[in-house]
């Protein structure tokens, strides 16, 4: 929901962001003395709030996984790609623990859906123990309120 003019309304988001990443731009300058080319982020145009937001993200992004290049997925799986999400992730590298959490819970009892299973850490709070969402439930199993 966004504010404009004094009036609210619901909008999507991703047309405004990319325009916002329209307004920004990586310019390479030459220094003469150095013969080397430095590099900087310049506005052009409107304030690009999200395009800055998306580039610090990104920056945190390569630090956080010790490097500098991304590996983005191909938009169709190539041959042999793998096809279930948790391995699309872990592809990518989405560390397990975190592509295990996004997977998609079987129908059913299972612990990804009980009261007492913490989706943080894995744990079962009832029993005491580590075990996965996708995890049958057990005989303490207390579906959780959504």
């Amino acid at each position: 929901t966004v504010r404009e003019k004094g009036q609210e309304h619901t909008v999507a988001v991703l047309p405004r962001a990319f325009h916002h990443f329209t307004k920004t731009a990586l310019i390479a300058e030459k220094d003469e003395e150095t013969n080397k080319y430095r590099r900087s982020v310049k506005k052009v145009g409107i304030d690009p709030h999200f395009s800055y937001a998306n580039m610090l993200c990104d920056v945190a992004w390569s630090r956080s996984h010790g490097t500098a290049t991304f590996i983005l997925p191909p938009a169709m799986p190539a041959p042999g790609m793998p096809v279930d999400l948790v391995d699309k992730l872990q592809s990518i590298g989405v560390p397990n623990a975190v592509a295990e959490m996004v997977q998609a819970l079987p129908p059913g009892e299972v612990c990804g859906r009980c009261d007492a299973f913490d989706p943080e850490t894995g744990a079962c709070t009832e029993r005491g123990f580590m075990t996965t969402a996708t995890a049958r439930g057990c005989e303490v199993f207390m579906m959780r309120e959504e």
